[in-house]
């Protein structure tokens, strides 16, 4: 989910030459912000009113644990409906993020003589189509996937 979605490009904002490195689905890194956010706000409430300690390390790996021994605790607590209301926003705005947008698979080198640009597998979630093409443009049509299928693997 970190990688570049097709429907967002990346805009330049000053410079003139192209960024190097890896480049990130902005949507999936503010998604990942949002999480921890969630439980580093719980997990204070908890260590604060319950006199416990809060994880030495503020990551989703050790928070998440912490939220969990202490459920019950919070789930009594009269910000219980607050605690349950972020959970369904979260879970809602975390759908969105994971199945909007075009979902792009690299399947291999294109086939085509001469071209050695990368093949993929496109699905857009919004129109449930499939898509195969290459990077210099060559297209297939869902009728010659098969076909295709054989020569990738005539290939390897």
């Amino acid at each position: 989910m970190m990688l570049p979605s097709p429907q967002r490009p990346f805009q330049r904002i000053k410079g003139v030459r192209s960024a190097s490195g890896i480049r990130i689905n902005e949507d999936a890194s503010s998604g990942r912000s949002e999480i921890l956010g969630f439980l580093r706000s719980w997990s204070a409430l908890v260590a604060d009113e319950c006199s416990v300690r809060k994880p030495a390390s503020p990551d989703c790996n050790s928070l998440t644990p912490f939220l969990i021994r202490h459920l019950d605790w919070l789930l009594a607590h009269p910000a219980a409906g607050d605690f349950e209301e972020e959970v369904a926003a979260l879970t809602v705005r975390l759908r969105q993020i994971t199945e909007s947008g075009p979902k792009q698979f690299d399947i291999g080198q294109c086939v085509r003589p001469g071209c050695d640009a990368r093949l993929f597998a496109v699905h857009s979630a919004g129109s449930g189509k499939c898509e195969v093409h290459c990077g210099a443009g060559h297209a297939w049509q869902a009728d010659q996937w098969l076909h295709l299928y054989r020569q990738l693997q005539g290939a390897r």
